[in-house]
């Protein structure tokens, strides 16, 4: 008997009945065994298992798209939030110095986090009283 497996897009892992029973998650998909073993090969050659349109795909990490913007909207946020203290009225800076991070948070909203970006594409922190 062929044993069922399934992806959970929620979970990104796999499940079967035998070990599973009745918890796989409610979003689980079947997945044949031709299927699963070639995501298991591809895997095996550094791809990624991901979720596209609710399925499991295999994927070269570099060339995601999603999680490429993930990644590039989780470090804009984490530099925007770093630099917040910068507007706030109480702020030790000088005006100019003010408006010098006003324009470099402004330049870090207007990033295309969907494009690759490598060190040279973030703009530069102002220099200065911070």
């Amino acid at each position: 008997m062929a044993r069922k497996r399934f992806y959970s897009p929620s979970t990104g892992g796999f499940s079967t009945e035998t070990i599973h029973g009745g918890a796989i998650p409610a979003d689980a998909v079947r997945v044949t065994e031709p299927h699963y073993a070639r995501l298991m090969a591809a895997q095996a050659e550094g791809k990624a298992i991901v979720a596209r349109d609710g399925r499991p795909r295999a994927i070269d990490p570099a060339d995601d798209i999603e999680a490429r913007t993930e990644r590039n909207r989780r470090r804009r946020n984490r530099l925007l939030t770093e630099s917040d203290w910068t507007q706030l009225p109480d702020s030790p800076l000088s005006e100019t110095a003010r408006l010098a991070w006003a324009e470099y948070r402004q330049a870090l909203r207007d990033l295309d986090c969907s494009r690759k970006l490598g060190d040279a594409h973030w703009p530069p922190r102002p220099d200065g009283d911070a």
